[in-house]
């Protein structure tokens, strides 16, 4: 009897069993079911996401310190990123740039920057674009905090780089700006959504800009700072030229030790070379007729070896040495570099404490003369010069003549600007220095202002073999130039322990943001 029952019961369970099965599978087949669904839906809102202007100007896509931006915004800040990448490389390397950039013929998301990672160039560029929104959110949250409102003036230059957009889509053959805009930003940009990003950014550079300049100092501290940071700060005039090792070939030897005894005696040669030329140098004139004998080519002219820099200029060859506060006048040395020995002297040491010129001008420019139009021809070219220097010089005494006979002042000049080749905004001109790698005028001009017995309302009719004549009128004296040094440094490092405060909140990416890669 047991054995029929336990039969019995193996049947009943195997219907269960059967039962439970068949419920498995119409689950299952209601997952799949389900799921496809979800996916389509899914492919259908990325495609209406991709596709869709209207959606990319209004679906969030991230969310950084509680301020949310659209894919269209995402674009704008993911192109500006991708410029200024671009504009960097440009600088760096000129016309060999692009070879350092991804192909313009696909997307940025099938090329790879980095094969070890497995990185794009849509990540690299990604990331580039959040962390500017980053660093802007937080400006702009600190803004909102401290009551910040845009000024009419900051809203004007958003309303003027619109209509200098539009005036370029005219140039360039665009029916709208709108058309433009896509171009540029993506397709899903507009002027709507474009004026609004740029408010955006335009507050926030207006707020770092009144941060910035909000910083006080007193003459004090300004004289205190100058003096801790002088080494970095000082004018340094010195000459130099480099004696050359001579080039050794790695292939020419059978091992890395004779290679490297080679490239060290090529070296010592150079330092014994330079402390050889050295030995018969006294004055600075020795100095240039040394430099002259050792490559008569490079050196032809006097002021090839003459350097001014500023301390944080000089690098770590021969730096350290012309700071060195023993030094005097006419004093030399060697440094060896990595392609030979540098011969040194010493000419002065500036603390920049003078004031700074002021002034406006009139330029009237010599015209220009091609000398290809004077091929085999010196004395015609001679002659074109001469005559326009003549027609410059005419032209320029006739004008200030007329502008001592109506008064000779600022005003005068100003009323005069018209006839003036130079586009400086009311020919005005400060914080002129007295060295050329800053904002120094040509010597004559020079020359002229940094006279000790120049005082306001002076003016002078000045030549220049460079451009040809300037009427000038001397404005004043403004700040002293290590001052204006010293504030300068002081806003950076105070802006930058300023910036380094702010919290820069994480974003927070929605499923759409893996859809708005380039």
């Amino acid at each position: 009897m047991s054995g029929t029952q336990a039969k019995k019961k193996s049947g009943a369970e195997r219907r269960e069993a059967r039962a439970l099965q068949e419920q498995k599978e119409k689950r299952k087949i209601r997952i799949i079911t389900i799921s496809v669904v979800v996916v389509l839906a899914v492919l259908f809102l990325g495609a209406l996401l991709v596709n869709s202007k209207y959606l990319r100007r209004v679906m969030t896509v991230v969310t950084v310190g509680g301020k949310k931006f659209t894919a269209t915004d995402f674009d704008y800040f993911y192109k500006t990123v991708e410029l200024e990448y671009q504009q960097m490389l440009y600088e760096q390397m000129g016309d060999y740039y692009e070879e350092m950039l991804p192909s313009t013929d696909r997307p940025h998301k099938s090329q790879i920057y980095d094969e070890e990672t497995g990185k794009t160039w849509a990540d690299v560029y990604g990331d580039m674009a959040i962390g500017r929104m980053k660093e802007l959110v937080a400006y702009y949250n600190d803004a909102m905090q401290n009551g910040y409102e845009l000024t009419e003036e900051a809203l004007a230059t958003v309303d003027a780089d619109i209509e200098n957009m539009r005036y370029m889509a005219e140039m360039y053959g665009h029916p709208t700006l709108d058309s433009l805009l896509a171009q540029v930003y993506g397709g899903s940009m507009n002027e709507k959504a474009y004026r609004e990003v740029s408010t955006f950014t335009a507050l926030v550079s207006a707020y770092a800009v009144d941060k910035y300049n909000s910083f006080t100092y007193s003459p004090a501290q300004l004289s205190a700072y100058y003096d801790e940071e002088k080494d970095m700060l000082d004018i340094f005039e010195f000459r130099y030229f480099l004696v050359y090792a001579d080039k050794v070939d790695e292939d020419d030897f059978d091992s890395d030790e004779a290679y490297e005894a080679a490239k060290e005696e090529a070296q010592a040669e150079s330092l014994a070379k330079a402390r050889g030329i050295l030995a018969g140098v006294e004055t600075e004139e020795d100095f240039v007729a040394a430099a002259r004998e050792y490559d008569e080519d490079t050196y032809a002219e006097d002021a090839s070896t003459f350097r001014d820099y500023q301390g944080d200029w000089l690098g770590s060859i021969y730096g350290p040495w012309l700071r060195e506060p023993q030094r005097v006048r006419e004093e030399t040395t060697t440094a060896e570099s990595t392609s030979g020995t540098y011969a040194v002297m010493f000419l002065s040491r500036d603390n920049n404490d003078y004031k700074m010129p002021e002034m406006r001008q009139l330029l009237t420019l010599r015209d220009e003369v091609d000398p290809d139009d004077y091929y085999d021809d010196e004395q015609g070219y001679a002659e074109a010069l001469a005559e326009a220097d003549e027609s410059a010089r005419t032209w320029a005494e006739s004008v200030f003549d007329m502008f001592i006979r109506t008064g000779g002042t600022e005003e005068t000049l100003i009323t005069m600007l018209d006839n003036s080749d130079d586009d400086r905004e009311g020919g005005f001109y400060d914080r002129i220095t007295r060295y050329t790698y800053d904002n120094r005028m040509v010597s004559e001009v020079d020359e002229w202002l940094f006279d000790p017995e120049r005082k306001p309302g002076d003016s002078e009719l000045v030549e220049t073999e460079a451009y040809g004549y300037h009427i000038l009128y001397f404005v004043g004296w403004g700040d002293r130039y290590c001052d204006f040094l010293a504030e300068g440094r002081m806003r950076e490092r105070d802006f930058k322990e300023w910036n380094e405060s702010l919290e820069q909140a994480e974003p927070k990416e929605s499923w759409a943001m893996i859809l708005t890669r380039w």
